[in-house]
């Protein structure tokens, strides 16, 4: 395996962890959104939107092979 493979293999592996880690605050979010019906509490939302939402980002970009980080790497990347 070539070590350009090997840094796209890990690139991979570095989205699953963010994809994991994001999907664990998805019950937070869910339940901070039952207390916005209820009780119209806006702050745990935002916090919990937060706490999902950039894991989640992360890991669709380096899902798709971090373009950006791939091209700083690796000058064969275009």
């Amino acid at each position: 395996m070539e070590p350009h493979a090997i840094l796209a293999a890990g690139i991979r592996v570095l989205g699953l962890l963010f994809l994991y880690h994001g999907l664990l605050a998805v019950p937070r979010l869910v339940t901070a959104s039952m207390k916005l019906a209820t009780k119209f509490q806006f702050e745990p939302l935002f916090t919990s939107f937060l706490a999902c939402a950039w894991p989640l980002l992360l890991a669709v970009w380096f899902l798709r092979g971090a373009p950006g980080l791939m091209g700083f790497v690796d000058k064969r990347e275009k």
